[in-house]
């Protein structure tokens, strides 16, 4: 319970990835992506986070804890107009290592648009960043 605390937001959905990652040569990261969404109308909200978890000896331990993956916010004047920003982002698992664990990169396609009196998007900004997460102290830690 007091790992999943919410107040204006609320869990939509839990769910377990059937993709493995293969971290090393012998560890399989496991994927629970939550999905969240809030309930306001003139400050639309959802996101999904990613918590990965290894199998050590026959220990489940969380090794990257609520990573955003995916989300989408905004301001309206709650029937068309508005300003949105939404994220969602891929991850690809690098031939590199730190401590022994492959490093994680995310690559975040990001855009941004409006909606005018009409309900039409406008596309305003599109752009993708990349994120490095390396294994250090018993989890993945943003790089940058």
């Amino acid at each position: 319970e007091k790992d999943w605390y919410i107040d204006a937001v609320s869990i939509d959905n839990i769910k377990i990835e059937p993709k493995l990652y293969q971290l090393n040569e012998s560890t399989f990261g496991y994927g629970l992506n939550i999905v969240y969404s809030g309930q306001s109308k003139p400050n639309p909200y959802s996101g999904t986070e990613l918590s990965l978890y290894a199998l050590e000896g026959s220990d489940l331990k969380q090794i990257l804890k609520d990573y955003p993956i995916k989300s989408f916010n905004g301001e309206t004047d709650t029937t068309c107009r508005g300003t949105f920003e939404e994220h969602s982002k891929k991850l690809e698992i690098l031939k590199t290592y730190t401590n022994q664990y492959a490093d994680l990169q995310f690559t975040d396609c990001i855009k941004l648009s409006e909606l005018n009196e009409d309900c039409d998007e406008l596309l305003k900004e599109t752009r993708q960043e990349i994120k490095i997460l390396k294994f250090g102290n018993g989890e993945y830690r943003n790089t940058m």
